[in-house]
This record gives C-alpha cells, structure tokens and sequence, in this order.
C-alpha cells in the first residue's frame, strides 16, 4: 500500500512543473457490463498517480497558485442506499481525512466550482478528446469568463496534457 506522503509528494512534483497553470484530472468511468451490472472498476493510471483515489465519477484539481487549497477533489457523496448495492464510498469528508484533499466537493459541483478555479490560470493541463461531455462542460465554462473580460476577467488560453508530465514522473519510481 502507497503511503499518503508519496501521492502528496508526487502532486507536488507535478505543480512544481506546472507552475501558474490549473491541472483537472478525472478518473476513469465505469463500465457496466450488462444492464445493471458492472464490470470490476479501475481507476485511470494517472489519475491514481497523483490522488491514491479508487473511485469512479471523481474529478480532482490542482491548484499551485492557491494560497491555501492547492489539491481539491470531486467525488460521489456517501449514500448509504447506494452503498449497498456498490460498495463503500469514501465521500467529501473521506477525500479530506483519507486522501489529503484541501477541499472536497460533489462531483455534481464541479461546472459550478470550475469556473472558479479556472478564473485567472494561464494554462489549463488537461486530456481533450477523451471525455466529450466534460470537453463541452471546460468549453462552457472558459466561455463564461470570456463573458467577463470587460470587468477584467481572465483564463486559462493554453491546454497541455498532463499526462506528457505524468509520464516523465513516472519513468522513475519512488
């Protein structure tokens, strides 16, 4: 098992190299077999790389311009309903306790807290072409601040891929 430290210190790493950008990172969907059954999860590489997170529908950015919450995480709430059908949920308070996280949030808030986050960033580290639902929701939200610009708005005008720097990390193991 991985020790919290070592994902901090690879978080670290990556916003270090990163500088004044923003990264989003999301996990891997899940994939339902046949009508109501899914296939066993496994999280997107990079994506537990970096949080040591094991759930599906969970979002998490990273911030190294922030005065205080520079690791923020988006996950399913607990629902014990929910829970007995799928299994454990670490939710918003597990993100915090469990994982580290500065903040952590509902995934359903992620369009809202965005926009937020977004506001001022030159970069933007995140995978386009993989996900079309949050391509169109980044697009979205990068629109609205342009709406902005006259009261002084601005946002992220360069993508890169994370996982370019994901990848160079990880050639060398801790």
């Amino acid at each position: 098992m991985i020790p919290q430290r070592e994902f901090k210190y690879r978080r670290s790493e990556l916003m270090r190299q990163m500088k004044d950008g923003v990264a989003l990172l999301v996990s891997a969907p899940a994939a339902v077999r046949n009508h109501d059954v899914e296939h066993e999860y496994r999280q997107d590489s990079n994506f537990y790389y970096f949080t040591g997170f094991k759930e599906p529908e969970s979002a998490c950015l990273l911030v190294p311009g922030a005065k205080k919450d520079k690791f923020i995480l988006f996950v399913r709430p607990r629902e014990r309903e929910r829970e007995i059908w799928t299994g454990y949920r670490s939710g918003v308070e597990g993100a915090v306790n469990d994982y580290g996280a500065g903040k952590a949030y509902p995934i359903e808030e992620l369009p809202k807290k965005l926009e937020e986050y977004l506001a001022g960033a030159k970069m933007l580290y995140y995978t386009l072409g993989v996900r079309p639902e949050l391509d169109k929701m980044i697009n979205e939200e990068l629109n609205r601040l342009r709406a902005h610009v006259r009261s002084g708005a601005s946002w992220p005008t360069e993508f890169r891929d994370p996982s370019a720097l994901a990848s160079e990390m990880r050639l060398r193991k801790s």
